[in-house]
């Protein structure tokens, strides 16, 4: 399977969420950092997004892999109306990249 289309299922897997987004990105987080260098061919401008993204995917990370609590998108503050948003932003830039990198 191509990278593209590993992205494109990431990416489609994350817009198709019922439950919580904060989650969903933690189950795909670890493939879509592991398909980091699969992209040296594209456009300089997507290499930079996509590596912006994988940095701040690493910063949301848990602390301790099986309690995913400990990761900032599970904060206190404002009854986790912060992480949510976070997590929000997030994807939208994962479905842009995956369609912007579909057209190539």
């Amino acid at each position: 399977m191509t990278p593209q289309r590993k992205l494109f299922l990431i990416a489609r897997n994350l817009d198709d969420v019922a439950d919580d987004l904060r989650h969903r990105l933690l189950d795909v987080s670890d493939d879509l950092i592991n398909l980091s260098d699969c992209f040296t061919e594209s456009p300089k401008h997507l290499q930079n997004e996509l590596h912006e993204l994988i940095e701040e995917l690493r910063a949301v990370q848990p602390q301790f892999s099986s309690h995913r609590s400990t990761s900032s998108l599970f904060d206190r503050e404002g009854l986790g109306q912060a992480g949510r948003q976070q997590a929000k932003l997030i994807a939208q830039r994962i479905i842009s990249l995956a369609g912007e990198l579909s057209k190539e």
